[in-house]
C-alpha cells in the first residue's frame, strides 16, 4: 500500500513541477544555472535601452574567441520563447566592430526543397543558432544555413573583439533582448 501511495504521490510532483515549469515559476533559477553551467555571464548595471517584449528569451549562451591556428569565434544563441516561437531575422548583434543583422537562411535540413529562397530563423524552445566569426577568408563549407529542425549557422567576418567585449542581441526595433560581457 505504501509503495502505491509513493508512486501516486511522486506523478503528483513531477506532473507539477511539470506545469510550474512550462509557466515559467523557474526561469529565475534557470538563468543562474544557464550562467554556471554554460560560463559566467556578467551582470551589466548600465541603462538599459527599451524593453523589449522578447526580453531574455534568446539568450546569448557563450562566446567562444578563437585561438592558436583557428581564427573563428563562435557565439551561441539560445531560444526559450515564453509561447510558441518567433522569427529572429532582421535581429541585430551589436558588438565593437559593429552591427551584425541576423539574415535568413537556406533549408538545409528539408531535402525536398532544394532551390527554395532563404527563409526567416523562426526560434522555438531549445532551438540553438551558432553564429562564427572568421578573419581571413569564408570557409569553404560556411553556410548561412538550418542544418536540422532546431539548429542554425550563420557566418560574420571580423565581428569579435579579443580578448574582451560586450555583445548585444537587440531586436528589430532595436530593444535589447541580451547582453553578453566577455
Amino acid at each position: 500500500m505504501n509503495a502505491v501511495v509513493g508512486i501516486i504521490m511522486l506523478i503528483i510532483v513531477f506532473t507539477g513541477v511539470f506545469y510550474m515549469n512550462k509557466a515559467g515559476f523557474f526561469e529565475p533559477i534557470t538563468g543562474v544555472l544557464d550562467n554556471i553551467t554554460t560560463g559566467f555571464q556578467q551582470s551589466y548595471s548600465g541603462a538599459v535601452s527599451s524593453s523589449s517584449p522578447y526580453f531574455h528569451q534568446v539568450r546569448i549562451g557563450f562566446v567562444m574567441l578563437g585561438a592558436g591556428s583557428s581564427t573563428l569565434s563562435e557565439v551561441d544563441l539560445s531560444a526559450k520563447p515564453k509561447r510558441g516561437g518567433f522569427s529572429i531575422t532582421g535581429w541585430s548583434l551589436k558588438t565593437d566592430k559593429g552591427v551584425f543583422t541576423i539574415p535568413p537562411v537556406k533549408n538545409r535540413y528539408s531535402a525536398s526543397t532544394p532551390n527554395a529562397a532563404p527563409e526567416d530563423i523562426f526560434v522555438r524552445e531549445g532551438d540553438r543558432i551558432s553564429i562564427y566569426s572568421y578573419h581571413d577568408k569564408l570557409p569553404s563549407n560556411a553556410r548561412d544555413e538550418r542544418t536540422t529542425q532546431s539548429e542554425y549557422h550563420l557566418w560574420f567576418k571580423d565581428m569579435l573583439s579579443a580578448p574582451h567585449d560586450t555583445i548585444i542581441l537587440r531586436d528589430e526595433d532595436k530593444n535589447e533582448v541580451d547582453r553578453y560581457i566577455y
